[in-house]
């Protein structure tokens, strides 16, 4: 166990001296605070164009600022979490960072899981943050039906457990590639792909996407399922990550 903490604890000192913590509170918060100012801009940009008849009324509400600030973390935000984390094993085994900490009794399941929460926990409190942030600005600029606090809740952790996914899944590329851009592009990719099958019956309960498809919907039938599958699919990932690390030569 002290091996675990010492191990987690260099991931943390690492972590913020590369600003990854910085980068990723970026990827989320700033989308989260421009969202909502944008879309109060939006009405100006529609009058400067006579040509285009649009109804704000149907698009300038709360709502529309969850909806567009949770697209915008399943498009843009991923994209900061999956490039920040890919390079944390990838560049360890190509640099052979794991010479030292192995030949102190590090075993490769402290150094997955270590990895792991030192990116899964920021994300989460990061997520949520973010939400919360996009919901102030959004009922400060527009005066409509709100969403309440239990839905804002239930967004943040089914966003967070997709993020969670994604963060297992390119360890687990970076582990096997050992490049972190293939690593990340692959988990993107297969990301964005699940979207575009997320209406094919029978299958959109097995897709973590549909986490943030319920999310902006604000609908959650057949939710729990997706959650525990996500779940599953977390671990899976994860046990597989720890027996490759385990054959892996870090020298």
């Amino acid at each position: 166990m002290n091996t675990f903490n010492c191990y987690i604890r260099k991931e943390i000192l690492e972590s913020l001296r590369q600003y990854k913590y910085l980068i990723i509170a970026l990827g989320i918060i700033i989308f989260a605070i421009s969202g909502p100012i944008m879309l109060k801009l939006t009405p100006l940009l529609i009058k400067s164009q006579p040509e285009i008849s649009i109804n704000s009324d149907s698009f300038m509400t709360i709502k529309s600022c969850l909806q567009s600030f949770i697209s915008s973390l399943f498009q843009i935000s991923i994209m900061f979490i999956v490039f920040t984390v890919c390079t944390s094993i990838a560049e360890e085994l190509t640099l052979q960072k794991l010479v030292f900490p192995c030949s102190k009794g590090a075993s490769p399941m402290f150094i997955v899981i270590s990895k792991f929460l030192n990116y899964s926990i920021p994300v989460t409190i990061l997520t949520t943050a973010g939400i919360f942030i996009n919901h102030y600005y959004a009922s400060v600029l527009f005066k409509s039906s709100d969403v309440s606090t239990t839905n804002l809740i239930t967004v943040s952790l089914l966003i967070s457990l997709y993020y969670i996914f994604n963060i297992s899944l390119v360890l687990f590329f970076s582990s096997i590639m050992k490049k972190s851009l293939p690593a990340g592009i692959l988990t993107l990719v297969i990301g964005y792909a699940s979207a575009a099958v997320i209406k094919v019956p029978h299958i959109k309960d097995f897709l973590p996407y549909k986490l943030v498809s319920d999310s902006s919907s604000l609908t959650f039938k057949g939710t729990t399922s997706t959650v525990l599958f996500t779940i599953f699919l977390t671990i899976i990932f994860l046990i597989a990550t720890i027996y490759r690390m385990n054959h892996v030569d870090v020298i």
